[in-house]
């Protein structure tokens, strides 16, 4: 299980995994002691409940589309990274070069 959101909380991946039983036995029972006293936690426990419920809803194609989104996300920031550097490298050239007719 991953630390804690801040040392007080548990982060919703940590939730996430208990809901899905993945924790050790150990570690699921302090989570649960932790939310029988933390109203914050309860809250985002409830929360990732509910869309850990909607997710297993989903059928093949919605994840698939899902799924697609993201690839389709990291590509397009890679392709704007990418481009950003050719954007920066060609103002530094073109900076030398006005140099050159200034002086």
């Amino acid at each position: 299980m991953e630390k804690a959101v801040a040392p007080q909380h548990y982060s919703s991946e940590d939730l996430a995994m208990y809901f899905r039983q993945i924790l050790s036995r150990l570690e699921a029972e302090a989570l649960e002691r932790h939310l029988s006293d933390c109203d914050i936690c309860t809250f985002r426990a409830r929360r990732e409940y509910a869309l850990s419920a909607a997710v297993g809803r989903w059928c093949a194609e919605v994840h698939s589309v899902a799924l697609m989104r993201g690839t389709m996300r990291q590509g397009l920031l890679a392709a704007a990274a990418v481009e950003m550097a050719e954007v920066r490298a060609h103002s530094v050239e073109w900076g030398s070069r006005r140099g050159r007719f200034v002086e």
